[in-house]
């Protein structure tokens, strides 16, 4: 095998051997019931999130969230529930 454009002969193994498999896409994430961190040397918290993938894994992962990250999840999940609530006739 020749690289597009020429270049050194490269070789691999005709039985695959050397191929990596490619993981599943995620789909989407949900909160694990554990407590968030807020480390304050780092200056970021974190939260245990569960990964879910495209052929049905799941994975555990953290998600990272600086000062700013922390203001702008706060703002969106309070219209959440706002929006939430108004849904079920509770105040605006």
């Amino acid at each position: 095998m020749r690289p597009p454009g020429g270049g050194p002969a490269c070789s691999a193994p005709a039985d695959a051997s050397t191929l990596e498999p490619v993981p599943a896409r995620p789909t989407h994430a949900t909160l694990l019931v554990t407590d968030a961190v807020y480390d304050p040397r780092a200056k970021q918290g974190s939260v245990a999130i569960l990964v879910h993938h495209e052929d049905g894994g799941r994975s555990e992962a953290a998600l990272i969230l600086t000062p700013t990250d922390l203001e702008r999840l706060h703002a969106q999940t309070g219209r959440i529930l706002a929006d939430h609530e108004h849904s079920r006739g509770g105040a605006p």
